[in-house]
């Protein structure tokens, strides 16, 4: 799955990995999932993985955050455990509103983190962040949906991890996952949009969801 597909690359060429392996269309179509925000990239998504196919993939129009459908329903189909492998480029920006006050409540990493002068680590308190960052919430969207021993790919500002108030985020990324890879990426690779342009310096976690996680 692909919490955030845009126009579905990272599922489209799965798609034709899958088909390289020698897997059905049928079977490709069954195995994979996206959920878009924007209903004309999920319609583009879905054609860019009926290339491969011939046929109509689980990609739907939604908010994975929210887990809702364009039309307010519930995504159509389970989320927390039921995914093998989890790639994901989310959005990235402090200045993007995501998630409700009702959601933000049920992400750990949307609440404000303490540290224990004693031991060291980070504490989660009971108060919602003023504005907890996109690529944070989904960053922990991605660890739900993975099965236990489940594999994750995503894309995420390298400061996220590099920065001391990340550093609740880096310890529960060790708490609920063995680390396989963090790999640095070119400051140009990603260009986002606005006057003149910026530029963030991203990386690409590969990671393995422990057997059991610090939520159990």
């Amino acid at each position: 799955i692909d919490p955030a597909c845009g126009a579905g690359s990272f599922l489209s060429f799965s798609a034709r990995y899958l088909k390289s392996c020698g897997v059905s269309p049928a079977e490709i179509n069954d195995s994979l999932f996206g959920i878009e925000k924007d209903e004309y990239l999920s319609k583009l998504a879905n054609t860019h993985i009926a290339l491969s196919t011939l046929g109509q993939s689980n990609v739907v129009c939604g908010d994975s955050i929210e887990r809702k459908g364009k039309d307010g329903s519930s995504v159509p189909f389970k989320l927390d455990e039921q995914f093998d492998i989890v790639l994901a480029n989310p959005p990235f920006g402090s200045k993007i509103k995501i998630g409700s006050n009702e959601i933000k409540e049920t992400f750990d990493l949307a609440h404000r983190w303490t540290k224990d002068k004693n031991t060291g680590n980070f504490i989660k308190t009971e108060k919602i962040a003023a504005n907890p960052t996109p690529q944070i919430l989904f960053l922990e969207l991605c660890l739900r949906l993975l099965k236990p021993g489940g594999r994750m790919g995503i894309v995420i500002p390298e400061s996220m991890l590099s920065s001391s108030s990340g550093g609740y985020v880096v310890q529960y990324l060790l708490e609920n996952s063995d680390l396989n890879a963090v790999v640095g990426m070119p400051e140009n690779l990603f260009k986002t949009s606005g006057k003149g342009g910026t530029h963030t310096k991203t990386c690409l976690i590969v990671a393995t969801k422990k057997k059991k996680s610090s939520r159990a």
